[in-house]
């Protein structure tokens, strides 16, 4: 077998054992020497490990390729021993042998050595046998006999570690005693210090070169390399490891250093070089304090095609690192045991293992050992891998890539909190979403027709479930292409966008990048995008196949969905942005969605190097993309990417496009040449460069803020889009692992966010579909979504989906105006919106691992059920709040129980109710609920006050009109915060400015939670007492009519109807937490980047809102009847007619910053 396909396992073993080898263990099991899902068999005399196939059966050529996939060949029998072994294995079944023909008639070879089968050697051939085909079969009963390649039949990979070790000995070794391929030490192998160092502006550089000129794992290795250490902040350390006086490639992608925050640390403190002694074996470490953020162990690797490095975790709590699939939020580490995951976009549904999909955020968050935290951006954009290992209680992590340079970006904290800000201030935060983008959302692969949508849309609607948005997948074009619509089924689409769009209902359609190749006047986007030269192209002409269609010049050309060949566009030249535009524009003149969804951009080209995609035309000739026999194409290292297809031929571009396929950035400036990128150094960054020009063309043809959602993304994708999770199952794994996607996308940058809801592939059930809307009503991103061959799962095809999905809606519509201000908080400040418990409660030990809860800002957490057969009781977790003497409580949503910080409880879940609990201290802004986000902005708001142990709470509202461009950097928004204390509630304008001239922002209600007895009365301002109700049992005061007439009887009939969410809503008592924070705004550089701007405490309105006088505090705080304006300004005009305070206050003056301060408290 090709020495290269043996790259990615016997490296991984060798390093595997690197760190046994610094510390001299030796292993208690010999199995622990074989890579995951592959095993030993102690029987056997060779250090041989074994992996049966799967159910599937194959033909020889792929089940070859399925082993070599692995790092083994087709297993060999060449002794009785190994007969025997097969024999135990074989099941009833056959397997195919190590063994064919390489002509006809030939010798029979063995694929482990390319060595003859001769007369002398073992067989154990069926004398039936006719000797005439060529490749070889071991039968059920244990016989070997020869049959047609072709034949469908398993197999048994084998790999013999001692063999494979002994092909890497320039790097590896082979240890007898624990029999394990062992990475040589750093006195033996990678870099030593060359030379002295040298002050940068913001750091120093150390030169290093190679120990020994001929060890070479895969590929040439540098000579020399530069250590280079940039102190940007107090907080943000970059170490660079790059070849000097080379242009080696870096990551395009553009990263927003802190400039107004000057360092004034010492480097030596925190950065330390083991031994700068010229000659030294070169080791470094990172310290904050008496915490290691970075120590790098055993040799550095650097070659032009694989590059090696090692670092010590300060401790197990490791986050993040995907985009894969994890069954915990918090990496686990075992003793003995490493687990090796790919980062390459591919197009790969999230099933099961330690699969790469469809993003790459090389980023992991540790929370240490003191409780404090810290960061590490590996900006790298090559296929990569990262290793989890531990040996003698000491947890590592290896990185290891095919390409570029190391650059690590160490973002110093010390809260997990202080390290998410920091990060979202490096890679651009993210976008603000569209208010009705918060609503709920359904879409459908496989709607025949519009009245398919229709008959959906109805549904919902009459069963009383809110719903905000309508998709339609591919179904709507005209054979599959992008740009066109099916005019016989859904050529009435148009129309009926328009109408239901003046009922509130918005629409999404979806775009897949690659346009056929018709350049006629048929296709008129192809042919535009053919004259603007838009498309991806080979890097070299020799690379263009032979059977390249005509026309087609250097374009790479493949296969998707339509029934035709495509070509794909190059997001990376100045001239697609203005040709996407202007086709995104003529789609909305065709069809006026609201906004898009952007599918297949890894980017996913299907049958890459097969004999045929999966869904070629029955009728044509057999085709499929094939790549040229580059060392791009078929890298020397295989990184452990992997395939949930069972024909997958093994190479790095299966499912994708080749490698040596080029981008050309010609956004250069003026005077500097092109850029041009091998598909090998960006083709994970497909979907950052399709991100922000779509963002583009949304905005420009709806002229509204419009929102965009991909399925590929890298760091920084999220100033442009949002992201769902993909093509998951309808499993109740996936119900779980959808929280943890939330605590991890959040954490890489794109909050807006969820999985689709009740699973995409597979028939779902109504028990599963019923707890998973439970818990995908509190997704940022909300939507039902499912497959064309699985049955219809929208939520009102079941009564008690119904009802449970109309109960979760009804609290997250009543508390979108607190999510709504946590995206702000996200856009302007980089805060996380969805937060797992050991983010907010960073000191609690106890918190750690709870990852079936999650939590809304700091002030709402939720509880869904995700286990099956658990389908009414859960264990819940209270996190400890606060670390004062004080004690702290939660409250529960809907009941008003107070549970004590700290409590572990089960508690019992009715099958149409979820579990939400709101944390003390907080006051959560909401709404009166409506069927959609036009009808409830119309609607008066709400407080939820929950007050702490100090009788406190606070909380903030952000508001704009919910739509249009730019609102923060214009100014036009409001932004206030509450406080409750001493059983007084004030609201304090930070920002105000005009929003909607039909939409007065009127408080309607207040409820207070834990409040122990009925007041004597609750007073306002002008001293009009309020109508209110105590709730003995729930210890709840509700205040009503704070503006006079009475909320209830103000709704005109219709209004009210439209808002009555049918009785099953009153079930569901209301509050949402908000975090209480600085009180900052923000404006937005450019799309998706916000700065901050100054206070204007010096202009803040206070407003007493709303006073309570209870009998054992008869002097109470009844409202003052006047205004706190903090300024200079004057002319105040207060709407308090009959007694309502609205948030209408005019102040006729122009406040500071452009804030036009046209409304306040």
């Amino acid at each position: 077998m090709d020495r290269h396909q043996f790259s990615a396992l016997l490296l991984i073993l060798c390093f595997d054992f690197l760190h046994a080898a610094l510390r001299c263990p030796v292993p208690t099991a010999r199995e622990t020497n074989c890579p995951r899902e592959w095993f030993y068999d102690v029987t056997l005399s060779c250090e041989c490990c074994f992996r049966k196939s799967p159910s599937w059966t194959l033909r020889y050529e792929l089940a070859e390729r399925k082993c070599e996939q692995g790092g083994g060949t087709l297993i060999a029998v060449r002794t009785h021993e190994h007969q025997d072994f097969v024999e135990q294995h074989l099941n009833g079944t056959s397997i195919w042998l190590g063994l064919r023909r390489m002509t006809p008639g030939g010798p029979y070879i063995w694929q482990e050595d390319g060595r003859q089968l001769n007369e002398s050697s073992f067989s154990n051939w069926d004398l039936q046998a006719s000797g005439a085909e060529d490749c070889v079969e071991i039968q059920s009963n244990g016989k070997w006999t020869d049959v047609p390649c072709d034949l469908q039949t398993g197999f048994i990979c084998s790999l013999d570690l001692e063999k494979e070790c002994q092909s890497l000995a320039s790097v590896c070794e082979w240890d007898d005693v624990s029999k394990a391929c062992r990475l040589r030490s750093e006195t033996e192998i990678g870099y030593t210090v060359a030379g002295e160092k040298e002050t940068l502006p913001s750091g120093f550089r150390l030169p290093l070169e190679l120990h020994n000129q001929s060890s070479s794992a895969y590929s040439q290795p540098f000579s020399n390399l530069y250590f280079e250490v940039h102190l940007h902040t107090n907080h943000h350390l970059q170490i660079k490891i790059l070849p000097p006086d080379f242009d080696r490639y870096e990551v395009p992608v553009p990263l927003h250093f802190d400039q107004d925050d000057e360092a004034d640390i010492d480097l030596n403190e925190i950065v330390h070089i083991v031994d700068e002694s010229v000659g030294s074996a070169f080791q470094f470490s990172i310290t904050r304090g008496g915490s290691k953020l970075m120590e790098s162990v055993g040799p550095l690797i650097f070659e032009d095609q694989f590059l090696h490095f090692t670092t010590n975790l300060s401790s197990e709590g490791l986050f993040g690192l995907g985009e894969s699939i994890h069954d915990t939020f918090r990496h686990r580490f075992r003793e003995g045991q490493h687990r090796t995951t790919a980062m390459f976009s591919k197009d790969q549904a999230p099933y099961d293992g330690d699969v790469n999909t469809y993003g790459v955020h090389p980023f992991y968050l540790v929370r240490e050992s003191g409780s404090q935290a810290h960061g590490v951006l590996f900006f790298n954009s090559n296929a990569m891998e990262y290793e989890t290992s531990m040996s003698e209680g000491q947890p590592r992590l290896t990185l290891r890539s095919i390409g570029g340079i190391f650059d690590f970006h160490i973002l110093m904290g010390p809260t997990m909190l202080d390290v998410h800000e920091q990060y979202m201030g490096l890679i651009g935060r993210p976008f603000l979403p569209p208010y009705w983008g918060l609503g709920f959302q359904i879409s459908r692969w496989g709607y025949t027709n519009l009245t398919e949508v229709q008959e959906v849309v109805n549904a919902t609607k009459e069963a009383g479930i809110p719903q905000d948005v309508q998709y339609v997948d591919i179904d709507y074009m005209d054979g599959k292409k992008i740009f066109t619509l099916d005019e016989e089924n859904f050529g009435e689409l148009p129309e009926y966008v328009t109408r239901m769009k003046e009922q509130g209902l918005h629409f999404v359609v979806i775009l897949d990048p690659p346009l056929v190749i018709d350049f006629s006047d048929d296709y008129p986007p192809a042919k535009r995008g053919f004259e603007a030269n838009v498309y991806l192209q080979w890097g070299n002409n020799s690379y263009i196949p032979e059977d390249q269609p005509p026309g087609l010049g250097n374009y790479v050309v493949g296969y998707m969905w339509p029934d035709n060949k495509t070509v794909w566009p190059d997001f990376f030249k100045n001239s697609t942005t203005p040709w996407w535009i202007q086709e995104v524009g003529l789609l909305h003149d065709l069809i006026p969605w609201d906004a898009l969804w952007i599918d297949m951009n890894e980017p996913a080209v299907f049958g890459t190097n097969d004999d045929k995609p999966w869904n070629w035309p029955e009728d044509l000739p057999n085709w499929s993309l094939k790549c040229p026999e580059t060392k791009y194409d078929f890298p020397p290292y295989k990184t452990a990417h992997t395939s949930d297809d069972a024909a997958a031929t093994g190479t790095i571009a299966h499912k994708t496009i080749c490698l040596s396929s080029v981008s050309i950035d010609d956004r250069q400036p003026q005077g500097s040449p092109n850029k041009t990128y091998r598909q090998y150094d960006v083709h994970s960054l497909y979907g950052w460069s399709q991100a922000e020009p779509t963002l583009m063309a949304a905005r420009q043809a709806t002229g509204n803020r419009s929102m965009v959602f991909s399925r590929s993304t890298y760091p920084g994708t999220g100033q442009y889009v949002g992201h769902w999770y993909g093509d998951n199952f309808s499993r109740w794994v996936d119900l779980r692992r959808s929280i943890i996607l939330m605590f991890e996308f959040d954490m890489f940058g794109l909050p807006y966010g969820g999985s689709d809801i009740c699973g995409f592939i597979y028939n779902t059930t109504a028990d599963l579909c019923l707890r998973w809307q439970q818990a995908g009503s509190f997704y940022p991103f909300s939507r039902n979504h499912n497959i064309w061959d699985a049955n219809p799962q929208d939520p009102a095809r079941w009564e008690n989906v119904t009802i449970a999905t109309r109960n979760a809606l009804t609290i997250r519509y009543r508390l979108l105006p607190y999510l709504y201000t946590l995206f702000y908080h996200a856009h302007t400040r980089g805060s996380p919106v969805i937060r797992s418990l050991i983010t907010n409660f960073q000191a609690d030990d106890n918190a750690l691992d709870v990852d079936d809860q999650f939590m809304w800002g700091e002030s709402l957490m939720v509880a869904p059920i995700v286990h099956e057969g658990s389908y009414y009781q859960r264990n819940v977790y209270f996190p400890t709040i606060s670390n004062q003497e004080t004690y702290e409580y939660w409250y529960d949503y809907s009941s008003g129980e107070r549970i004590p910080e700290g409590s572990n409880i089960t508690v019992d879940v009715p099958l149409t109710h979820i579990p939400v609990y709101l944390r003390a201290g907080s006051v959560l802004p909401g709404k009166e609920p409506a069927l959609n986000t036009m009808l409830s902005r119309q609607n008066a708001f709400h407080l939820l006050v929950i007050p702490n142990s100090e009788g406190s709470a606070t909380g903030n509202l952000f508001w704009d009109d919910g739509d249009s461009q730019d609102t923060i950097s214009k100014g036009e928004f409001h932004y206030l915060t509450f406080r409750y204390e001493e059983n007084n509630l004030k609201s304090t304008v930070i920002a105000n400015a005009s929003v909607v001239a039909d939409e007065e922002m009127v408080l309607g209600l207040v409820e207070i939670y834990g409040y122990p007895e009925q007041p004597r009365n609750v007073t306002v301002d002008d001293g009009e007492i309020l109508s209110f109700n105590h709730d003995d049992e729930k210890s709840i005061l509700t205040i009503y009519s704070l503006f006079g007439a009475g909320y209830e009887q103000r709704k005109d009939d219709e209004h009210a109807k439209a808002s009555d969410l049918t009785a099953v809503v009153s079930e569901c008592a209301s509050t949402a937490p908000s975090p209480g924070g600085k009180q900052e705004a923000q404006l937005p550089k450019k799309l998706g980047m916000a700065q901050e701007i100054p206070k204007l405490s010096e202009e803040s309105f206070q407003h007493d809102v709303v006073k309570l006088e209870s009998p054992t505090n008869p002097a109470g705080l009844h409202r003052k009847a006047r205004c706190y304006y903090h300024g200079a300004h004057k002319n105040v005009h207060a709407a308090a007619h009959c007694g309502h305070i609205t948030w209408v206050h005019h102040y006729h003056h122009h406040a500071h910053h452009g804030h036009h301060a046209d409304s306040g408290t």
